[in-house]
């Protein structure tokens, strides 16, 4: 599940965060379930950008909260559909990772995690996202 990269006779390894989502409702965006690939980094601020981008379109003034777990996959017969042929199906695990509020226009209103959780994606490539 991840990346290579030679730099000075070394290969460092990035792990590579597959996110899947639950759909809110049929109507909400046009590409749900709006999987999603991305660089594992221990920054906070790049992981929580990324995460939002994951997030569907919000009418009026409302705010959405969104929960992330440890995510169930399962390769994709259509793998067109999803990145690398992997979707992220649903929640594997009851231990929330972290929650994110976001405003209609994918601000971020508040962002709460777990104290590891870059050690726990790290050995588990998979987010679910719930509202």
């Amino acid at each position: 599940m991840g990346i290579f990269f030679k730099k000075k006779n070394a290969f460092i390894k990035n792990e590579k965060i597959y996110v899947g989502r639950e759909s809110v409702c049929m109507g909400d965006d046009v590409t749900a379930p709006n999987m999603l690939s991305f660089i594992l980094t221990d920054d906070s601020g790049i992981f929580m950008n990324h995460i939002s981008k994951c997030l569907p379109y919000i009418a009026a003034d409302r705010t959405f909260t969104w929960k992330g777990y440890k995510g169930r996959f399962e390769t994709g017969s259509d793998k067109r559909r999803y990145p690398d042929g992997i979707c992220v199906l649903e929640n594997k695990s009851s231990a929330q990772l972290f929650s994110i509020t976001v405003d209609r226009n994918h601000n971020i209103l508040d962002f709460q995690m777990n104290d590891n959780w870059y050690e726990i994606m790290k050995e588990w490539p998979y987010l679910y996202l719930k509202r």
